[in-house]
């Protein structure tokens, strides 16, 4: 059965061209790698499951297909859909957790640390495992945890002043992004949600 990670329509939201996609990733040999497979358990349903945090993660991006080969392994198909603004990215996963293809309705956007648990800087261009997440493309991922912008004075539910600290997964560095810079670049998500053990402390923040 495939799940198809949705793939909605929102202002502004937009899908990553294939020539983003660099397929030369570059893995140095001599640097010790951050995970294994070994730390990863599939649970057959475009999920997965790390076992040193307890975290459940979509196998795929949001806006990618995952699916089974003809060989038997998963894949994800397709291009990650990008979004303009973090108030689209928190969107998403709204509705993602109402998308019927999923048989869970807890998924969220994992903080800075969650997201920095799956780069692993032994490789460039993505810096992320493609044996575990394949076809990751080398962009940047929205995290939740905010990052203050320069407009102090707007309050309440407006996002426009706070915006989201973010990770390359071309480079596997941190960044925060500035609300000027939300006007000229798009990033992706990928979901995750708490498994059933262990509930660590990043595994119960929301």
């Amino acid at each position: 059965m495939k799940y198809l990670i949705n793939t909605f329509l929102l202002a502004g939201v937009t899908a990553i061209s294939a020539s983003s996609f660099a397929a030369d990733t570059y893995c140095n040999s001599s640097i010790k790698k951050d995970y294994v497979p070994a730390h990863f358990v599939s649970l057959n349903n475009g999920t997965i499951k790390d076992t040193r945090t307890g975290l459940v993660w979509s196998l795929c991006s949001v806006g990618q297909t995952w699916t089974l080969d003809q060989n038997g392994r998963e894949i994800c198909k397709n291009a990650p859909t990008s979004f303009p603004t973090w108030k689209n990215a928190l969107d998403a996963v709204v509705a993602e957790n109402a998308n019927p293809t999923w048989t869970v309705n807890d998924w969220r956007m994992p903080n800075i640390k969650e997201l920095d648990s799956i780069v692993d800087r032994s490789c460039y261009n993505p810096s992320i495992n493609q044996d575990i997440f394949p076809n990751t493309y080398p962009v940047n991922y929205y995290s939740s945890t905010p990052y203050k912008g320069s407009d102090d004075s707007v309050a309440g539910s407006n996002y426009d002043h706070i915006t989201s600290r973010i990770i390359s997964f071309r480079t596997g560095l941190e960044n925060p992004i500035r609300p000027e810079g939300q006007t000229r670049e798009s990033y992706s998500l990928r979901l995750v949600r708490c498994g059933e053990w262990p509930v660590t402390d990043a595994c119960k923040a929301k």
